[in-house]
Parts: C-alpha cells; sequence; structure tokens
C-alpha cells in the first residue's frame, strides 16, 4: 500500500486519504509505504530574471522532511516505511509500485488541480 503525501512546504494533516490508508493497512495487516518524490520544478519565464532552480539535494532533503512530517501521523500500531525518489513524479511513483508489488495506492494529489484531492487506485 502506497501513500504519496504533498510534496508542498505545508504542514500534513490527516485528511481523508491518510485515514483511509491507514484503515485499510490496519484492516489488511499491511505495511504503509510513504513515498515523497524529490521532482525538479518547471519553471516557465517570460521576463529576463530567472528565479533560483533547487539543487536536486535541496529537492530530497525536502522530501524527507515532509515524509517525517507525514510519518509521525501515522499511529505506531501501523507498521510504516518510508521513501524518497527523484525525477518526474508519475515516473517514480510507478516505478515503486512495481518494485514495492504493491496491492492498493492511495496519492494525495499535488501542484496540479484539487491540492486537497485523494485518490484511491486498485494496482
Amino acid at each position: 500500500m502506497t501513500l504519496r503525501p504533498g510534496i508542498r512546504a505545508r504542514t500534513p494533516r490527516r485528511s481523508d486519504g491518510h485515514l483511509l490508508a491507514i484503515d485499510l493497512a490496519r484492516g489488511e495487516g499491511a505495511r504503509l509505504t510513504l513515498i515523497s518524490v524529490a521532482a525538479s520544478p518547471r519553471i516557465l519565464t517570460t521576463g529576463p530574471h530567472i528565479p533560483p532552480v533547487p539543487t536536486e539535494d535541496e529537492l530530497v532533503r525536502h522530501a524527507e522532511k515532509v515524509l517525517a512530517r507525514a510519518e509521525a501521523l501515522i499511529p505506531e500500531d501501523v507498521p510504516v516505511v518510508t521513501v524518497v525518489r527523484c525525477g518526474p513524479a508519475a515516473e517514480a511513483i510507478l516505478e515503486r509500485i512495481e518494485l514495492g508489488g504493491h496491492d492498493v495506492v492511495v496519492l494525495r494529489a499535488c501542484g496540479r488541480g484539487d491540492p486537497g484531492a485523494d485518490r484511491t487506485r486498485r494496482a
């Protein structure tokens, strides 16, 4: 089972996706895998100034902080593993799903669309 918390600099909270993932893990006696992807931002500029672009190390450190905050929301009776991946988010998540043999994936949308939307799919 996989839950990917948002990678924005905000305090994670127990969204419906977190609660669903916790309930599923408890009910099935499963381990919960939290993944955060350190993806380079797409920067579009229209002026002569280019904004600073974070380094991969900075992105990874940020992803680790997000995972630590998300992991703190998981009750102690639910086994949890954290994973940081680099690269395009969709590719990194799909690669991890294949590698981990996950049966259920709960995603917290971030960036595009509704930032609070949770999606659940069976693998």
